[in-house]
């Protein structure tokens, strides 16, 4: 199959939304473009909307390639989970108006507000008023973690010791002294020791990022579910740490996991997550994944891929100097 080229994926899902019917019909006049994304797994193409009948602010959501009609089902499912448990004014997560089979497609509730990496980016904004929402992002977590709990423990992180091996052999064409293969050495050194380590496991975003967390008038707006369901709660954790850490310590002096920023948001979430060993353990991993997907989805903050890079490698290098056996 030859390549969808982006406006026409995008020009399909404009003629998506406007064959939809009935109490959800929308206004054609009134779509817009958010996103088009590409991803390994497909395109997902966002567009703003209204209803025609209420005018109510909505977003049609359309997922492309293999298995895209399970990840829209999927998505639509564990929103709708993920709504019932936080259930409160101050964690909202967009109502699912219709879902539409034959389009992989559906149409939610817009939540209007900047989401927290634009407020994180935009200069002249007092600490406080990045401290607040970040401690708010972390009681929000610790409420999706709670959804689901199970009484047994995931397994340590040493089966992750295949994933460094294998990135170690793909950085060492970089050089031995690569901070990627250096960290995947490292690793590999840690994670066969690690053995005796569990973690909580239960129900997660799985995608735990500054760009899915929406400042609302009141209280926050969690978005994107494609990726959540039921794994150990340090993933959503360390991704989210570590995703401050990019954006809130651009020069890397504050080390991998940024002050005051990390004890705010351990205070939201009830725990003391950074030093706990396995969350330590998992951000040298989600650092790993970072430069193994080659992608952060970030442009604002990283316009060059060379500045991007040197923010990852500084990070890394930190990492692989907490030499520190875990138990």
């Amino acid at each position: 199959m030859p390549p969808v080229m982006k406006d026409e994926v995008i020009e399909d899902a404009f003629a998506t939304a406007a064959r939809v019917t009935g109490p959800n019909a929308i206004e054609h006049g009134s779509l817009e473009l958010v996103t088009c994304n590409d991803k390994p797994q497909g395109r997902t193409v966002v567009l703003r909307a209204r209803l025609a009948e209420t005018g109510s602010p909505v977003v049609v959501k359309r997922h492309f390639g293999p298995g895209a009609s399970d990840v829209t089902t999927h998505e639509i499912r564990k929103s709708r989970q993920i709504a019932r448990g936080l259930d409160g004014p101050l964690h909202r997560v967009p109502t699912i108006h219709q879902h539409i089979p034959a389009e992989n497609a559906y149409i939610a509730e817009e939540l209007r507000g900047p989401t927290l990496q634009s407020r994180l980016l935009t200069k002249n904004v007092s600490r406080e008023a990045l401290l607040d929402p970040i401690e708010q992002t972390g009681a929000m977590l610790a409420r999706v973690h709670a959804i689901t709990p199970e009484e047994r423990r995931e397994p340590s992180l040493a089966r992750f010791t295949s994933f460094a091996e294998t990135f170690a052999a793909r950085a060492a064409r970089r050089g031995a002294d690569d901070p990627g293969h250096v960290l995947a050495r490292r690793l590999i050194e840690l994670l066969p020791r690690c053995g005796h380590l569990t973690d909580g496991f239960g129900l997660t975003h799985g995608d735990a990022n500054p760009r899915n967390v929406l400042l609302l008038e009141a209280g926050l707006g969690l978005i994107d579910f494609e990726q959540a369901g039921k794994r150990i709660f340090s993933y959503d954790l360390a991704a989210f740490l570590v995703r401050i850490g990019m954006i809130c310590d651009p020069d890397g002096t504050r080390g991998p996991l940024p002050e005051p920023f990390v004890s705010r948001f351990e205070r939201g979430y009830g725990a003391a997550v950074a030093d706990d060993p396995v969350v330590r353990l998992r951000t040298k991993l989600a650092l790993l994944q970072c430069r193994d997907w080659e992608m952060w989805d970030m442009p604002d903050e990283f316009p060059e891929k060379a500045q991007r890079r040197a923010r990852l490698d500084r990070m890394m290098r930190q990492a692989a100097d907490d030499v520190e056996v875990f138990g």
